[in-house]
């Protein structure tokens, strides 16, 4: 491998500017796969995408009845599929070379939305394609193109905010609560639901960690108007309201 050429490819797409094709989603900056690729193929042109497969044989089984007899069929085949499994969760080998360097993401999980894997019986093809695009963005990002999206803990820097969680939670409790009619319950039932499901998708996963707590394994969506719930969701709203003060500072 000659390291020298492979720097030399790494400052080249590390340079290139991304303004106009970066885009977000719940609140996460990313390149596209399709502009990454056309980027890549702009400048070298003999690049190439390499998907690991694996050989899976299934066995079809069918009956039809002939004259009132049932007869049993079967019939085995083999496939390519391009995703691994340890029988619990599965991951997507992606690889990419360019001028004969290669960079590798041999183990990029297959999760859903919210960033968490998702079972090895319930994958769908669409995961698997996903999966793919990602991690060949990622792979992308190792040859230097759209490096500087990434940061830390593979977050993007409109991500990496210094939240002190401690204060935010002491702030929470010390909040004072009001007593809410039945509508106003709701409404702000409605509001801390849409908070969770939101901040749920965030990679930094210590976020939920209060919200956890104060919950104690409640569900937001079950629980009726009393004092204690009430003060429940007023204190989530003022705590997901700060982490909202925070990140808005950050993208400003």
């Amino acid at each position: 491998m000659d390291e020298k050429f492979k720097k030399e490819i790494f400052e080249d797409l590390r340079k290139i500017d991304l303004t106009g094709k970066i885009k977000q989603k719940i609140g996460l900056s990313y390149l596209s796969w399709a502009d990454a690729w056309e980027l890549i193929k702009e400048r070298y042109p003999d690049s190439e995408l390499i998907i690991k497969t694996r050989k899976v044989v299934t066995t079809e089984t069918y009956s039809l009845v002939d004259e009132g007899i049932t007869k049993t069929f079967s019939h085995t085949y083999e496939n390519e599929v391009p995703y691994f499994t340890d029988g619990k969760t599965c991951w997507v080998d992606v690889s990419l070379r360019i001028k004969g360097e290669v960079e590798a993401e041999p183990f990029y999980a297959i999760t859903n939305n919210k960033n968490l894997s998702v079972a090895y019986n319930n994958i769908t093809s669409t995961d698997i394609n996903k999966a793919i695009q990602r991690a060949f963005v990622k792979v992308c990002a190792r040859f230097g193109l759209g490096l500087y999206i990434y940061q830390g803990e593979d977050l993007p820097s409109s991500e990496k905010v210094v939240i002190n969680f401690k204060d935010i939670s002491a702030n929470c409790d010390r909040y004072k609560v009001v007593a809410l009619d039945d509508q106003g319950f709701e409404t702000l039932r409605q509001t801390v639901i849409s908070q969770l499901t939101k901040y749920s998708a965030y990679e930094n996963k210590e976020i939920l960690n209060y919200p956890t707590k104060i919950l104690g394994g409640q569900r937001v969506s079950q629980i009726t108007n009393s004092s204690t719930n009430a003060e429940i969701l007023q204190k989530l709203n003022y705590y997901f309201g700060e982490l909202d003060k925070i990140f808005a500072a950050n993208n400003s």
